[in-house]
């Protein structure tokens, strides 16, 4: 029988992950979470609390030294192995945390993650990637559009800048499948523009192939212009794991 103190919320449950859930999970998970509560869209008090309580959750399960720490005591905690002493600690601990997040700077550090990666997206559309990557270390949001309607992403695929492309899906996987102002993914610019070899690394990253633009095409209605077999070969694949949705683990050729 589980002895966890209610004080502390299971974050893994918050987030709705498994305790072995991998850090894109987690961030989607949280993505997810907090587009549903934020305080621009949603008010009310409850939801306010949640949203609150998705970004303590989002903290801790995304830092690995807290991560840690928290499976230590949720392991404890489940089977009454955790001493009255110590589970004050872990208590003060994570409720200390859960409180830090809940004051103001919650707002403050969202507000500046927001700015920081509209001139992250700015940068990145002017082929500033030094200046990218400065930001990215100041915790920029990368999901954010410049001016023109495009990420960091589309400009880097427009560029057909590899390595900054490559780079940017590996620092943050969920932004493979962000949309520009057109809707477009950054398949659909490469596909667009045949340049195959940043189409097959985001294909081979698992980005999803039947997001619809503005005018009703996916990525995988430019099947039938493309030119090169391996690049069809792998869209097509692609395709049929996620209209069956499969595990795309091994899509790597």
């Amino acid at each position: 029988m589980e002895n966890l103190d209610k004080s502390v919320p299971n974050y893994y449950d918050v987030l709705g992950v498994s305790e072995n859930a991998t850090k894109e999970e987690i961030r989607k998970a949280y993505l997810d979470k907090v587009i549903k509560y934020h305080p621009d869209k949603n008010p009310e008090e409850q939801d306010a609390k949640s949203f609150k309580e998705t970004r303590a959750a989002y903290e801790i399960l995304i830092n690995d030294d807290e991560r840690i720490k928290y499976n230590d005591y949720l392991r404890a905690s489940k089977a009454g192995g955790v001493k009255e002493e110590d589970l004050s600690k872990y208590v003060e601990r994570w409720l200390g945390l859960f409180n830090s997040l809940c004051e103001s700077s919650l707002s403050e550090r969202y507000m500046r993650g927001v700015k920081l990666g509209e001139e992250l997206a700015e940068a990145a559309e002017a082929g500033r990637w030094d200046e990218v990557w400065d930001l990215h270390s100041k915790k920029a949001f990368v999901d954010r559009l410049s001016k023109h309607g495009n990420s960091a992403l589309h400009s880097a695929v427009t560029q057909a800048d590899y390595s900054n492309c490559l780079k940017l899906i590996e620092n943050d996987g969920l932004i493979k499948n962000l949309r520009d102002k057109e809707g477009k993914t950054a398949l659909h610019i490469a596909l667009e523009l045949k340049n195959y070899t940043i189409a097959n690394i985001l294909l081979q990253n698992n980005v999803r192939v039947t997001i619809e633009d503005n005018f009703g095409h996916t990525a995988y209605h430019y099947r039938d212009s493309i030119d090169q077999h391996s690049t069809k070969l792998l869209l097509q694949r692609v395709y049929e794991h996620e209209i069956t949705q499969e595990p795309q683990s091994c899509l790597i050729m």
